[in-house]
This record gives structure tokens, sequence and C-alpha cells, in this order.
């Protein structure tokens, strides 16, 4: 099993452990080897970023690929592309391909193997967002024969993936109207329950009045002026609000002014900057009653596993998992984007009981037990690899690999 492109190039990474451990691209080739006897690797190009990773981690390789130049060259770049050469020298040798995202590379990719190699299966995790969709049938739909021709392009190109795969029912559902094909499957985004650092979940009456939000603090994705300002019409009654995540640069001097202009919040509302320890983060989630979250845009948003994992009571808007994990705002609370006197509305109701957070918290933590745990989602994903055998002639080469390394 290989998966390519997995490292991304975001902030200066921590390393599997710390950053990637608990998201898909580290959780999956984890669990197919920890529950399913796979044996796997990560392939990604080496950047600034992440010079700081180790050759393996979690049980799985970490192949470091270097890019040159001639990458760049347009058209021509994606035959001097160094995973290229790496499929040449590999593609035999596996009996998957694991990409991500709706991009010429992961079809070409795709093709390369395939050439190499026609028995293995290729699985495409799309990890989009609902604007992408939209657009996407917006395309579909268009009279533009630029747009038509893209967007069948696409559709001929993703028909052609042993197994793609979207993190919610809704992506699933407009990508089934978009593409009309049986090789679509839901794999949501999960939480590590096994994970050394997890701590018993608390009882609602033990946890802490909190208003939690955690990510970029600062970005345009995250929004996190919506979430401040809807806290400064509000009268928190004691409660505390915490923004956990790395702040953008260009955000502390907004920090600043909002503490100018609303002192009293020193005393309420926290940023509690990037928290790189697992342990510390997850005591965090633990102890709050709500969790809070004002993105824009969202492919599924890994915070909400988590936050809901621990029992706390979701508001969020449209976006990502939140009306698959608040059950279509059942068991939460569903905000419009952009709207700042609903969140302090909701939140007022929550500080002043006027929603009772309290009779939600069983369910919440059920469901999260029930639909988004690593374990069970990397057991239906294996499944759906298994279900048509890649060569019945032709040994599984994990199960090789495993017997000559046990025989010595």
């Amino acid at each position: 099993f290989q998966a390519e492109d997995g490292i991304r190039d975001l902030v200066r990474s921590r390393g599997l452990g710390d950053v990637y451990k608990r998201q898909d691209v580290g959780m999956i080739p984890h669990y197919l080897k920890k529950n399913h006897n796979f044996i796997c690797s990560i392939v990604f190009y080496s950047g600034e970023n992440n010079i700081d990773l180790k050759e393996e981690e979690l049980g799985i390789s970490l192949i470091r690929l270097k890019k040159n130049i001639l990458t760049k060259l347009p058209f021509l770049g994606k035959f001097f592309d160094p995973f290229v050469f790496y499929l040449l020298k590999n593609a035999c040798n596996m009996d998957v391909l694991m990409l991500y995202h709706i991009k010429r590379r992961s079809f070409f990719y795709r093709f390369l193997f395939k050439m190499l190699n026609l028995s293995g299966k290729t699985y495409l995790k799309l990890d989009t967002s609902i604007p992408h969709l939209k657009n996407l049938q917006r395309m579909k739909d268009s009279g533009n024969r630029a747009e038509k021709r893209e967007i069948n392009n696409i559709i001929k190109n993703l028909s052609k993936f042993d197994i793609i795969s979207a993190e919610t029912p809704e992506e699933c559902e407009r990508f089934q109207k978009l593409l009309n094909t049986d090789n679509l499957k839901h794999i949501p985004v999960g939480f590590d329950d096994e994970g050394p650092d997890v701590p018993d979940t608390l009882e609602f009456e033990k946890k802490e009045n909190i208003i939690l939000t955690a990510g970029r603090i600062g970005s345009r994705q995250k929004n996190s002026e919506m979430m401040l300002d809807a806290v400064k019409k509000i009268d928190l009654k004691g409660w505390k609000v915490i923004l956990a995540g790395l702040i953008e640069k260009d955000f502390f001097g907004n920090i600043e002014e909002y503490y100018k202009e609303n002192p009293k919040l020193k005393e309420s509302v926290f940023f509690a900057g990037n928290i790189t320890n697992r342990k510390e983060l997850y005591s965090l989630y633990n102890k709050s009653r709500v969790f809070c979250l004002t993105s824009r845009w969202e492919s599924f948003a890994t915070v909400l596993a988590e936050a809901s994992f621990f029992g706390d009571y979701i508001v969020s808007t449209r976006t990502g998992a939140a009306e698959d994990i608040t059950q279509n705002g059942r068991i939460g609370t569903l905000i419009e984007i952009e709207d700042t006197d609903m969140l302090a509305c909701v939140l007022s109701k929550i500080i002043n009981g006027e929603i009772n957070i309290r009779k939600f918290y069983n369910e919440t933590v059920r469901r999260s037990r029930e639909g988004f745990l690593w374990a069970p989602i990397v057991a239906r994903l294996a499944g759906f690899l298994s279900e048509r055998p890649v060569n019945a002639n032709r040994q599984n080469v994990s199960e090789e690999t495993i017997k000559r390394k046990n025989n010595g």
C-alpha cells in the first residue's frame, strides 16, 4: 500500500506523530497495517517544511523524494516528476496506490500505475468541499464548451479508479449526481481512540463552562473574526472562550485591537496558541462543554470528530461534516456561514440554559463511537479494497512479504 503526496507543506511539520498521526494521511495506513496486515509507505516531496520527518513513524515508511527544476516545465514536467520514476521502479511490487485530490497529476499517476501493474488497485481520496462540488456541477450544467470538455475529462478519469471516496453523505450525494458511478464510497474522517494520549471522557457534570474552537486562528477559512464578534455581543456570565491553534502572523494586530476595544474580555477570552502536545489538546477538548466551528468551508473538519468524541456540544456553520455529526442539527446547532448574530444568539441561549446541552451529551458520545472512530472506518475501507481480488492467481504482496520476514 503506497500513499502519495500525503505530507502537506502548510506549516513546519512536527512529524506524523504530532500533526498527521490523527488525520487520514497517517491513520489510514496505520490501521491498514495494524489491523489488516498491510505493509504501508507514504511517499512525499521533500521541502523546508518537512525536514524534521523521520524515516518511519507508526510503523509506516516515510519515503522522501526531491523535486527538480524540470518538473516545472509545461506538460513535459510530469515526465521528469520524481514520483513517476518511483512508480517505474516500484509499481509492480504494490497492491494499492492511494492518491489525494482531483488533479491532473493524480489522473496521470493512476494511468501510469495501471500500465505498470494491471492487477494493482487505485484509490483516490477526493478530500474536497461542497463549494468545489457546486462548481463542478456548474461546469457540467454549463453551456461553455471548454468547461464541458474539462468536466467530462474529470468524470472520465474518476470513473477509472477502483475506489474513490468522499467524507460526508452530502458530498457523496453530490458526487453521485455528478458522476453516476459505482466506485464511490463514503469514508469519513475519524478519531484515533486507541492513541496513547487519549484520556477517559469526562462525564458532563465534571466538564467546565468552556467554549472551545480550534484551527488556524485568523485564516480566511476558519473565520475567527465571527467567533470574536459574536462573543463581544453577549454576557458570558463566567464562561471562558478558548481559541486554540496556530495564529496567523497578520492576525496578532487584530487580537491587540480586540482587547483594546473590549478590555473586560481579557479575563474570559483566551488564545492558547498552537498546542502540539496531544495530551494537552485532548484535555482541553475533554473539559470543554461546547465546541464552536465558524469556518467558511471545510472538507470534513477533523476537529468536529475530536470534539464529539469528548462529548462537546457542537455549534458549527453548515460546512464539512457538521450536518452529519450533529444529525442535521438534532444533537447540535447549525448556523449559517458568516451569520454572527445567529452565533451570538445560540451561544447566549446555551449560557442562559435555554438550550439544554446536557441532554445531548450521551447521544453525542454514542454517535462518535458508532460512526467516527478510525479503526472501524479503515476496516470498511479494507473491505472495499478486498471486494474484488486483485488477481486470484497472484498472492497478495503484503502477505508474501510478511511471511518472508517471519521466516527470517
